[in-house]
């Protein structure tokens, strides 16, 4: 028997000993790259996502009285507005669902947003998404006499986003975006490709300055190039934009169609309109 005990415990006792020092693996899940703090610039798309299963919300007005109009119209707030909402989905971590409306032609659209590349670098970062989305016009304005052919209030536009971070202080972000059927008051189907970029300065977690430009490649522009300027306010909750702009539109498809007015210069040419934007992750 004592030597069935001894042999018993020269089996066991390493065992023993390397159960203590065992320990479960835990693997690593390294958080998503993030650039800028939301989906979108102003009308312009960012690189960013939700996570799976979250929501977001959105309403934005861009009054259509301009700045210039003075205190007597409290530089175009008591004026009427161009109105949108928008409600996002995250259907996963990098495809993003967006269904929205803007009372301007009763415009409704549906886009779905892929984070393509993602780049980790301590210098320079990069994320790469791709944007593609259809839109509806039931209320189109149209000059006097004109009569839309059958699918000429229907629209589609691809968008190619690229973004990056230097010093975690400024984003910065390219937009290439093609247009199908870009304006109704065209006689024809005509199309346009713009090159969207925008720059955020990041002052720090709550606030930052924001700029965003939309010139106009080749195809259908309306007057003048688009131009936005403004800051935002980030609570946690919430995602606040102030700005003034040179367009009254608000939602990427009519955005890209240019602005009616010019963003400097003086005369009549040159009218600013106040917006708000405010955002919810749900």
């Amino acid at each position: 028997m004592k030597y069935i005990s001894t042999l018993l415990i020269a089996i066991f006792f390493p065992i023993l000993l390397a159960s203590q020092t065992w320990q479960r693996k835990t693997e690593v899940v390294e958080p998503p790259l993030q650039l800028f703090q939301s989906t979108y610039a102003y009308a312009l798309p960012t690189a960013e996502t939700l996570k799976k299963g979250d929501y977001l919300y959105g309403i934005s007005h861009r009054f259509t009285v301009p700045v210039s109009s003075g205190f007597e119209q409290l530089f175009g707030i008591d004026g009427p507005v161009i109105n949108m909402m928008n409600l996002g989905y995250g259907l996963t971590d990098d495809i993003f669902l967006n269904l929205g409306r803007s009372n301007k032609e009763s415009q409704w659209w549906f886009e779905t947003k892929y984070k393509a590349i993602e780049i980790r670098n301590e210098s320079l970062p990069i994320l790469v998404s791709l944007l593609g989305g259809v839109a509806y016009s039931s209320r189109p304005t149209l000059l006097g006499g004109q009569v839309l052919e059958a699918g000429r209030d229907w629209h589609f536009y691809g968008v190619a986003i690229i973004n990056t971070l230097i010093e975690d202080k400024i984003g910065i972000g390219i937009t290439p975006t093609f247009s199908y059927n870009s304006h109704l008051q065209c006689p024809d189907v005509v199309n346009s490709v713009t090159l969207g970029a925008y720059a955020e300065y990041f002052i720090d977690e709550r606030y930052s300055i924001l700029i965003e430009t939309n010139p106009t490649i080749t195809g259908w522009r309306n007057q003048y190039d688009s131009y936005t300027v403004g800051f935002t306010m980030n609570t946690g909750g919430h995602f606040f934009k102030f700005s003034v702009s040179n367009n009254t539109a608000i939602n990427i498809q009519q955005f890209n169609s240019g602005a009616q007015s010019a963003f400097l210069g003086s005369g009549e040419n040159n009218n600013l309109h106040f917006g708000f934007q405010i955002t919810r992750n749900l």
